[in-house]
């Protein structure tokens, strides 16, 4: 019945012991050296401050009772220093006190003996090994109220992280009411990163017992050099030698079976799987983002570098003129900020970067008071794709422009109250915002009112089917916004470095140099030959790390799904996967088959349907994807010229339907519409209604298919004819061709009739007017609707699973290929 609890302290022991480079887990992990001070030995006797048990008539305890009695350490809380989980001999119970004396020379299994045979549930004993070069005792100077709990509550003890690692999300508090001034003085023990920058905020109006030096003038880097000086302890001179000190204290008591010289030398094994996973643990970690200020400012190696992260974002903030310190009044309502921290992997071998920004905490904030408007757009995916399609096909160079705290330069049309992080905090003073801040609820909206009409005084036109597409016909610049990352188009650099030269005039923005990744996309290009790659080989390798997937680990995968039989609905007694897990997965997946890995659109559309109720099939089949995913990490979207060995045809839009295939009758439509021979739009997605027969199914899919491809022909449309009369461009613009009305290619005869034919049949009555609707845009020209062999129907993959030779054939006309490795870039932003 002690099994449990000797393993969760052995885990304990574990994560504090030192495995590799002098440095534990535990410190690894929070970058600071752990407290080895209130390890005791397991099991061992302990006598501790007995509580009197009240008499339930009188209410009052009993004064002849003993203030000591026995029990048996169990477990160390992680979460409260000089916290204890103990069994009590007595009541046969697991408690919680802080008041006890610890007998490590005592094994507690011998207080068992006086009671084994009364109680059958407790296991023999073993005859412990008598210890007499230890027998003294170790003192716990507090002295509260042991607190009884019952199995299932010591439970909640076992937490995995430190007290100081938790994050301080304070309730939003009344307006009147003021907030208590959290003591920054560091404790002892694991709680020492606890420092000025600690995330629960401080209103202005509150005075403290301790003085602050020269508040008038206080500056970030001053406050965290005043806040270090009790953190002097832990400099790289003297942490090892206290950790030794700690650890051997713990080997001579009994508590580690082995020396700790030798813990080290076993870790130094290059064949132990133990040292090995501690080694992959510590690569993951020798750069984990922080959570927290303090974290950051005192991280072992990096400290320096995050302090002048924060060092700049603040000063970048004060250029912008982003606040107005003025004195706190009782009533304003003060949103809470606090900072976030980022790394950048580094592109081409350069050096990554740290990135600190501060942010408000918009939750708090309420509409109508302070904010109103929060719409900013956003490019549709399918107007990402189209963007590099066009870059692909007309040779354009491409650069990127990041704006610098791009939402600092926006001004507010409200008025918003901060609470300045504790490093800025001054006694009464609060900040009034004068620009937006990240976080704001109208952050993006405020920046969107200040970029665009930068961009029209360049002569930029904003595009009328998608807003974040703008072109300057008489340049030839073209561009796409996403919030503060702009991607910019041109027929030659000097030309790209003139618009951004004027852009910078009127705010502030970087140039980034040629464009590698967007929005997570990697962008590979051969100019010779006129192609272009969107592949997401980062994310899959991070997601196949997480997932424990690399691959030596696991066999190819030849294509994401098997059958139909994995797809269908969970049945009553099947076995039921983990919700979390499968969604948690489920959703890793979803971001590259929207962006550019249409060959999984069915996959995890079909295994979509069962986020609710998972079956443990379900779960082995979204595991596939992702392993099929790390197979071809190196796949994406393939755009080509059509002068180099592309299709006459610009813009082409293919439909299928897989007819009742699933138990529920329900039809799967797919489409799919390729530009310069690439996916740019793609849907896998069960019909609504039940079509009686093939006919009727592939003749509902015509309609959301052609709502697709004449949206996709004006936007794509507009671009061409904006991009005709620009230099330099013009001559390749018109070798396009794309007609005004939209080419859809269908493969079953039948239904290319009924969409031909204006008029109603006996056999089509009963579907639905709404799918009618082809049928005019067949007759206005809109539509051309032809009939292509199921063979050359690309959207045959989005409809149902296919086996691995014909999944080959089907990503192949899609034209997702593998990024020559020559080109492939693997850096992300």
């Amino acid at each position: 019945m002690f099994w449990p609890y000797a393993a969760v302290h052995a885990a304990f022991i574990a994560n504090r012991a030192s495995i590799t480079e002098s440095k534990s887990p535990f410190e690894l992990f929070f970058s600071i050296p752990p407290n080895a001070t209130h390890i005791h030995r397991w099991g061992c006797k302990i006598i501790f401050h007995n509580a009197h048990d009240k008499n339930p008539n009188t209410q009052q305890g009993n004064k002849m009772d003993a203030r000591g009695r026995e029990a048996i350490l169990l477990l160390i809380d992680e979460k409260v220093t000089g916290r204890y989980v103990c069994w009590d001999i007595k009541k046969r119970k697991a408690f919680v006190t802080e008041s006890l004396k610890f007998f490590e020379s005592n094994p507690g299994g011998s207080l068992l003996d006086e009671i084994r045979s009364e109680d059958g549930q407790l296991e023999p004993s073993r005859s412990p090994e008598n210890d007499t070069s230890n027998k003294h005792t170790s003192n716990v100077t507090t002295g509260t109220t042991s607190q009884e709990t019952s199995d299932e509550q010591t439970s909640s003890i076992i937490d995995t992280a430190p007290n100081d690692e938790e994050e301080h999300n304070e309730e939003e508090r009344d307006e009147d009411e003021p907030e208590p001034q959290m003591d920054t003085t560091p404790p002892d023990g694991d709680s020492q990163m606890e420092d000025i920058v600690n995330e629960e905020p401080i209103t202005a109006d509150i005075q403290t017992d301790r003085e602050h030096e020269d508040t008038q003038t206080m500056q970030t880097t001053q406050t965290m050099q005043r806040t270090e000086t009790p953190m002097d302890i832990d400099t790289p001179d003297n942490i090892q030698e206290r950790i030794n000190r700690q650890l051997q204290d713990l080997y001579t008591r009994g508590i580690l079976k082995r020396p700790y010289a030798q813990i080290q030398q076993r870790g130094d094994k290059s064949d132990d799987p133990a040292a090995k996973r501690i080694r992959a643990m510590m690569t993951k970690l020798a750069e984990r983002e922080p959570r927290t200020c303090a974290e950051a400012v005192n991280h072992p190696t990096l400290g320096t570098e995050w302090r002048e992260a924060i060092e700049t974002e603040v000063k970048t903030l004060r250029k912008f003129g982003t606040w107005t310190e003025v004195p706190y009044q009782k009533g304003m309502k003060l949103i809470t900020t606090k900072f976030v921290f980022k790394i950048k992997p580094g592109i081409d071998d350069q050096p990554r970067k740290l990135k600190a920004r501060l942010v408000a905490q918009g939750f708090k904030q309420i509409r109508g008071l302070d904010f109103h408007e929060t719409y900013a757009p956003t490019p549709r995916q399918a107007t990402t794709r189209i963007f590099f399609a066009l870059v692909c096909t007309m040779d354009l160079e491409c650069h990127k422009v990041d704006a610098t705290n791009a939402f600092a330069q926006a001004e507010l049309g409200e008025m918003v109250h901060l609470t300045p992080p504790p490093s800025l905090h001054k006694n009464g003073v609060v900040w009034k915002l004068n620009k937006a801040l990240y976080g704001l609820k109208q952050a993006s909206y405020a920046w969107r009112n200040k970029i665009a009409p930068c961009l029209a005084k360049l002569g930029l036109i904003q595009c009328p089917e998608d807003e974040c597409i703008m072109i300057d016909p008489k340049k030839g610049i073209m561009i796409l916004i996403y919030v503060d990352d702009i991607a910019v188009a041109g027929p030659n650099k000097e030309t790209i470095q003139k618009f951004i030269s004027g852009l910078a005039n009127m705010i502030g923005i970087k140039d980034m140099g040629e464009l590698k990744t967007f929005l997570g996309l990697e962008v590979s290009r051969d100019r010779g030959e006129q192609k272009m790659w969107l592949t997401q080989t980062h994310y899959i390798n991070k997601m196949a790390e997480e997932l424990d997937m690399t691959a030596h680990r696991a066999r190819p995968i030849g294509a994401p799904i098997g059958s139909w039989d994995v797809l269908e609905q969970k049945q009553p007694g099947e076995k039921a996967a983990d919700k979390a897990t499968f969604q948690s997965i489920l959703g890793t997946l979803m971001y590259p088959s929207v962006m550019t890995r249409p060959d999984i659109a069915f996959a995890t559309s079909s295994l979509s349907q069962h986020t609710s109720d998972p079956a443990e099939r379900h779960l082995d089949a979204a595991k596939r994807v992702a392993r099929y995913l790390r197979d071809t990490n190196r796949y994406g979207i393939e755009f080509t010229s059509p002068r180099r060995g592309g299709t006459d045809e610009f813009l082409v839009g293919y439909s299928d339907a897989d007819y009742a295939n699933s138990k529920d009758r329900r039809s799967v439509s797919g489409m799919v519409y390729t530009l310069a021979n690439g996916p740019i739009h793609w849907k896998s997605q069960k019909q609504r209604s039940v079509a009686t027969s093939t006919t009727e199914a592939e003749y509902i899919g015509f309609t959301p298919c052609a709502k697709e491809g004449i949206w996709l022909n004006r936007l794509v449309n507009w671009c061409l004819e904006q991009l005709k009369t620009a230099p330099n461009i013009s001559q390749t613009a018109q070798l396009i061709k794309v007609k005004n009305n939209t080419l859809m290619y269908g493969d079953n005869q039948a239904a290319l009739k009924i969409a031909g034919n204006l008029g109603a049949s006996s056999k089509t009555k009963h579907i639905d007017i709404q799918y009618h609707a082809v049928k005019e845009w067949i007759r206005d020209g809109k539509i051309t609707l032809k009939y292509v062999t199921t063979d050359n129907m690309l959207a045959d993959g989005f409809t149902k699973p296919l086996i691995a030779r014909k999944f080959n054939t089907f990503r192949s006309q899609i034209n997702v290929n593998p990024a020559p490795e020559a080109i492939h870039r693997s850096d992300i932003e």
